[in-house]
């Protein structure tokens, strides 16, 4: 066992008579011994469905009892910004490939919608965990660091999954909108809720108040979606940021929406919407790796 799988605490305990206070004055003494306790210790190379079911029920419960506010926040924004939108250009305004201006903007708000959806809870849901003290029924339950990040994590995607389903249907109802390419658009958005998800875990690790968790996205998730081409297109922008900003990871997020929904993409050229979805699959990978070592760790779960 690694010297960062363990912590050593030292407990009281009964240690047993030494040999010269065998032969002194045969009284018993009370000494200290080293307790081992490990932060999910691998007993088990496999996941345990029930184990792993057990603990995405567990989180699911958190969305289940706050479905109004996590459909109902994301209808009201969607709907206020559709408003704006229509108020101001409507469909007078045409994009490139003559896309409708809400069209185009319908697939922003839709990735600003999983975005949010899938930043929320994993990240919530640690802090509060070590705020009130439960965390320590993680600690001492038999689950493994992975199942303890899948089941985390996965609820939370199945979530945004959702939100962005009946966002999706909103703008649909209002807008000349997809789905153009359904099974892309599906395993883009897994994978990008999937990404968004792991920052979330690692966010939520981190974070020991909730200013530090509001922080995140205010100042990083929200800026870097609006800024990823949520509303505007390439063309309205400097050569040098038009030729960049195709291959930021946000970027992709919401270009690939945009192609799932209406067949529309600034993809860089090298890349394309399955190149963007791929490099996506490979940060979250590389994401839920690291967010899987922070907690075999025991990264801040007991502070």
């Amino acid at each position: 066992m690694s010297a960062d799988e363990s912590a050593e605490l030292i407990a009281p305990g009964t240690g047993g008579s030494t040999g010269s206070e065998a032969h002194g004055s045969g009284a018993h003494r009370s000494g200290t011994q080293k307790v081992e306790t490990v932060l999910f210790p691998e007993r088990r190379s496999f996941w345990n469905p029930l184990i792993l079911s057990s603990l995405m029920r567990k989180e699911s419960q958190r969305f289940v009892s706050e479905w109004h506010e996590m459909l109902l926040g994301p209808l009201v924004t969607t709907g206020l910004f559709l408003m704006i939108f229509e108020v101001a250009a409507g469909n007078r305004v045409q994009l490139a490939d003559s896309i409708p201006l809400l069209t185009f903007v319908s697939a922003g708000l839709i990735s600003i919608t999983i975005v949010h959806g899938a930043y929320m809870f994993p990240a919530a849901s640690l802090i509060m965990k070590r705020m009130d003290g439960s965390i320590s029924d993680d600690l001492m339950s038999p689950v493994l660091a992975g199942e303890f990040v899948a089941g985390h994590c996965i609820p939370n995607i199945a979530s945004a999954l959702v939100t962005g389903l009946v966002v999706g249907l909103v703008c649909w109802a209002t807008t000349p909108l997809g789905p153009f390419s359904p099974v892309f658009l599906l395993i883009h958005v897994v994978v990008g809720a999937t990404m968004v998800s792991a920052i979330s875990l690692i966010v939520g690790l981190w974070a020991d108040k909730w200013d530090k968790f509001a922080a995140v996205e205010g100042f990083f998730l929200w800026p870097l979606t609006f800024l990823s081409g949520a509303f505007y297109s390439l063309a309205q922008l400097p050569e040098m940021f038009a030729t960049v900003l195709p291959y930021t990871p946000f970027f992709m997020l919401v270009d690939g929406i945009r192609f799932g929904t209406t067949g529309y993409s600034e993809a860089a050229p090298l890349l394309g919407p399955w190149g963007g979805t791929a490099i996506l699959a490979a940060l979250s990978a590389f994401l839920l790796v690291w967010g899987r070592a922070l907690v075999r760790r025991g990264y801040k779960l007991k502070a």
